[in-house]
């Protein structure tokens, strides 16, 4: 059977990327991580590609982002904030900073566990138009330098306490590499690529200085961690590029929107399960399962699916028309 015909779309791929953050919260598993490296790829990708072919000013375009992600967290991150104190349990002290969500992951402030990557993702957003301009004015070289001093500026804010998303920019620029180039990989280094990514886990995880990278435990210093992570996920830059070069279905867009949903309610129903019932281990986790998909489904088909519709036919802003900052290339009149 040839690869090609078990390619899958890029909403199934986002789907994939969630069940395995949802394993890792439910086992020993470190690998969310990497995950969500690959989340920032693909958003590097389709973000950017999104505003290289849009008409709005940067203001309509980062705007449009940010009611993509915020509401549908709010809403969560909201009922959640009720639910746990309802049910006694540790919740955050300032519900307006973790509703905020830029810059929470900084602040320590987060109301999900997963809103660091959204702080992060918002960062991108902001930072896009630019980073998209200095792509297409500065050389190769130039632009190398610029990123590395970036990247350096991130890991050193990292170090500090101080979450940015320059300290995955390698993961968001490869996505965005991959909207200029249109680059189709072949199967071959699609599954090299994945041959590569369990080989040097299992390097990992036979090392004891590294096996925290694989199995949680502590012992690595959190920068050194997340950058290691970042490296781990290289190889499979192929797969992604391979996955987005191929179609996508009404049905595969769908799964891939649901994704948001599971992403950011299996925590939460996991901890609320698990202090509104006597079930611990193996049994919490079965009985959670069905409580998630029930309730990630329910939320994208009855919240988030009608706030995208909303969202998508809302009224026209009075910025929309006017871009003096719109710095891609205009058609002759």
């Amino acid at each position: 059977m040839q690869l090609a015909r078990l390619r899958p779309g890029p909403g199934a791929l986002r789907l994939l990327l969630a069940l395995v953050v949802l394993l890792s919260h439910m086992s020993s598993l470190n690998i969310g991580p990497p995950a969500v490296v690959l989340f920032f790829v693909l958003s590097g990708y389709w973000v950017s590609r999104r505003w290289h072919s849009s008409n709005q000013s940067i203001i309509g375009f980062v705007l449009a982002r940010f009611l993509r992600v915020w509401p549908l967290f709010a809403l969560v991150a909201g009922a959640t904030w009720l639910m746990l104190g309802a049910v006694g349990l540790p919740r955050s002290t300032d519900l307006a900073a973790g509703l905020l969500l830029l810059g929470s992951a900084s602040r320590g402030d987060l109301l999900l566990g997963v809103d660091w990557s959204l702080d992060l993702e918002l960062q991108f957003y902001l930072a896009l138009p630019l980073m998209w301009l200095l792509a297409r004015r500065l050389s190769g070289r130039q632009l190398a330098l610029v990123a590395g001093a970036a990247w350096c500026v991130g890991i050193w804010l990292m170090a500090r306490g101080a979450w940015s998303f320059l300290l995955y920019l390698p993961a968001f620029a490869a996505g965005m590499w991959l909207t200029r180039v249109r680059w189709h990989w072949g199967s071959g280094p699609v599954l090299v690529g994945l041959a590569l990514f369990a080989v040097i886990g299992a390097v990992l995880a036979a090392w004891p200085v590294t096996r925290p990278l694989v199995f949680k435990a502590d012992g690595l210093p959190p920068v050194l961690a997340h950058l290691a992570h970042l490296a781990w996920s290289l190889p499979l830059l192929p797969l992604v590029a391979w996955v987005v070069a191929g179609p996508s279905s009404a049905r595969d867009k769908a799964l891939g929107d649901a994704s948001y949903a599971l992403y950011l309610v299996h925590a939460p129903a996991i901890t609320l399960l698990a202090a509104m019932t006597a079930l611990q281990g193996l049994a919490l986790k079965l009985a959670a399962l069905p409580i998630i998909a029930l309730a990630a489904w329910g939320i994208y088909r009855w919240i988030d699916h009608p706030l995208e519709i909303a969202r998508r036919q809302g009224p026209v802003l009075p910025w929309h028309g006017f871009a003096p900052l719109n710095l891609r290339r205009k058609r002759p009149n």
